[in-house]
């Protein structure tokens, strides 16, 4: 096995870890019952708070829909819970976006080549990216920042991006919450 492969294993076994951590903590926090209602205080507005914390994943690589067992719990419905934390990744998303948009200029004067390379390439294939969007933010496991930022410093209208992004987002957090939602109740 080579290096890179070693480096892909331990990393892969290490998200699962930090999968499974989570949601055990889940469950040994779930066992306490005051913290439903904890939960409950918080609400929607929680739930979105959770989304854009955990939709700067780039900071804290765990998917904001890990906690949604610890959500049923406290009574929220999966639909709520899947448009809370889209609407969130969503919001973290956007900032991210405004923060290539943002950097464009200092990035004109340190790497005006890089620049140039990507503004052309952004507008050779403009048309494929609501599309390549849309797919990347439901099923890419990888930070949307990865994609967001570099449309930001191609100068991309948030108006193009928003709609996909929004789709995306709602796909990637509705296959993740009920994915963990299923793994909580196989699991505990």
């Amino acid at each position: 096995m080579t290096h890179h492969a070693h480096k892909q294993l331990l990393a892969g076994t290490l998200g699962i870890l930090v999968i499974l951590g989570v949601l055990y903590a889940t469950h040994q926090l779930l066992q306490h019952t005051n913290i439903e209602a904890s939960i409950a205080q918080f609400g929607v507005l929680g739930m979105v708070l959770v989304g854009i914390i955990a939709g700067f994943n780039v900071f804290i690589p765990i998917h904001a829909a890990t906690l949604t067992p610890a959500f049923l719990a406290a009574g929220f419905s999966m639909h709520t819970i899947v448009l809370s934390l889209a609407v969130g990744t969503t919001i973290a998303d956007l900032i991210a976006f405004m923060l290539g948009v943002w950097g464009k200029s200092i990035t004109a004067d340190t790497y005006p080549r890089f620049l140039d390379r990507l503004h052309t390439f952004g507008t050779t294939h403009a048309r494929f990216a609501p599309l390549g969007i849309l797919l990347y933010a439901a099923f890419v496991p990888f930070p949307n920042e990865v994609i967001l930022i570099p449309l930001g410093l191609m100068g991309f209208s948030y108006t193009k991006i928003l709609l996909p992004l929004i789709v995306g987002n709602i796909l990637n957090q509705a296959l993740f919450a009920f994915g963990f939602a299923e793994l909580f109740k196989v699991l505990f």
